[in-house]
Formats: structure tokens, C-alpha cells, sequence
């Protein structure tokens, strides 16, 4: 049965006069363009997502970036194109770095569409972790909220703790697909959360750079048996 996507709860209108006076004096703006939000709008304007470049499977070419699993992924799901300056950049960077976490959920939300869009079912979602000290800095795992916007929208549960990551020493941004597959070779753990065997994963995270988190989360995920593994993610770096 194929992936149905919900409708958004709408706020209560009790709560309306409620919302307006907290937006009054503590307004919302866009993580995409800092345009001031309206009541019915979260985390980002319509207009950015009208503009946020969509990511091209056959010209971006990141399906090359996920060979070398040692469990075969069965597809990879990218959002939108992230390049230097644009709006999807500034997007994540808000929502890595200044709180933005309501952009992170409606983010979900509106991806949750190519699920649908692909008709194959899912039993969980997994997000890729970080470590303790980013989360602590962060005030939470981004890929964690994109992943309760797509369970928002889809019903699919969302297995928080279904891998655990190591602490890095040294950050991955400056280092090559090279550097970064050997760096992450045993960056991940099964986590606490149990995943069933035979599951269908969705696994999610922010951003596709060279591919090396990924790979090495599917791999950590190959021990629970899996029946299927796809990856996804809010952008893919071009």
C-alpha cells in the first residue's frame, strides 16, 4: 500500500488571538530569504520553496557518491540543490546554526511528497546522528527534526536512537571523499532504539556531500537485517 500524506493540522482559531500576540512580540522570520512569516506560514516562506532549485538526479549525479556500500541501497531521495550562496544554503545554515527548528519540520512536510510520489512504503525513519557535543551546542539533531516532518506528514514512526554516533576529533567539512570514507569507517553504532529485522528504512539526513555519512550509516544499519535501506536528504551539494 502506497505512502498516503496528510493533510497539516490546523491551529486551533481559539488559539489564533494567542499565536498573533507571541508573533507580535516575538516574530518568525524564513530560514530561507529572512522575509517576516505570517500566521499560517512556518519556517519557511512560500516563495522559497517556490525557488529552492530542485535537485536533478540524472545532473547531479549523487548517486555515484553512494557506491561502496557494503549493504546495497535501494534508491536516494534528494530535496533540493545546495550551492554556494542560494537560498537552500542559507536554509541549512539557519537550521544548523541559529535554531530554525520549525524550518526543519516544514522542510519534512513538504518532502514527505516525494514519498508519496515514489508509492513505496517505509516501516521507520532513521536519522543519522550527530555527536553529543554538536547536539549540545545545537539544542538538537537537525536530521532528527527533518525526520518528525516527514513522520508528520506520512505516520511513519521515527526511530530517534536507531544509530549512535562516535565523537569526532577534527570536522569533516575541509576533507576530501577519500579522507572522510576512511574517517567515517566506524563513525556509527547501532543505538539503543531497536529496529525490527526486515524493516524498510528511510534514512535521512541534512546535506549529501561526498556521501561518506551516509555510506557508513547504511552499513552500521546492514546488522539489523533490513529488507530494504533508502536515503534521503534535504539537499545534495552540487
Amino acid at each position: 500500500m502506497a505512502i498516503k500524506v496528510y493533510k497539516p493540522i490546523p491551529y486551533k482559531p481559539l488559539l489564533t488571538p494567542i499565536r498573533a500576540i507571541v508573533d507580535f512580540v516575538y516574530p518568525r522570520y524564513c530560514a530561507g530569504c529572512s522575509k517576516r512569516l505570517s500566521l499560517n506560514e512556518y519556517g519557511v516562506c512560500p516563495s522559497c520553496f517556490l525557488a529552492f532549485p530542485r535537485f536533478n538526479e540524472t545532473a547531479d549525479k549523487a548517486w555515484e557518491r553512494l557506491q561502496g556500500t557494503i549493504y546495497p541501497v535501494q534508491g536516494f531521495l534528494g530535496g533540493y540543490r545546495f550551492e554556494k550562496l542560494n537560498r537552500v544554503q542559507t536554509l541549512i545554515h539557519n537550521i544548523k546554526y541559529h535554531r530554525y527548528r520549525e524550518a526543519a519540520l516544514s522542510v519534512g512536510r513538504s518532502l514527505a511528497l516525494e514519498l508519496a510520489i515514489r508509492q513505496e512504503d517505509f516501516d521507520c525513519i532513521v536519522p543519522v546522528p550527530i555527536t553529543g557535543k554538536k547536539e549540545g551546542e545545537r539544542g538538537y539533531n537537525q536530521s532528527f527534526i527533518f525526520a518528525q516532518g516527514i513522520s508528520m506528514a506520512t505516520k511513519i514512526p521515527v526511530v530517534e536512537h536507531g544509530l549512535k554516533r562516535a565523537e569526532e576529533a577534527k570536522s569533516q567539512t575541509t576533507r576530501s571523499r577519500k579522507e572522510r570514507l576512511k574517517a567515517m569507517k566506524d563513525a556509527f553504532q547501532l543505538g539503543k532504539d531497536c529496529i525490527e529485522e526486515g524493516s524498510r528504512i528511510l534514512l535521512v539526513d541534512d546535506v549529501l556531500t561526498t556521501g561518506a555519512t551516509l555510506v557508513s550509516a547504511a552499513d552500521t544499519l546492514a546488522a539489523t537485517h533490513p529488507k530494504s535501506i533508502v536515503l534521503m536528504t534535504i539537499a545534495v551539494d552540487v
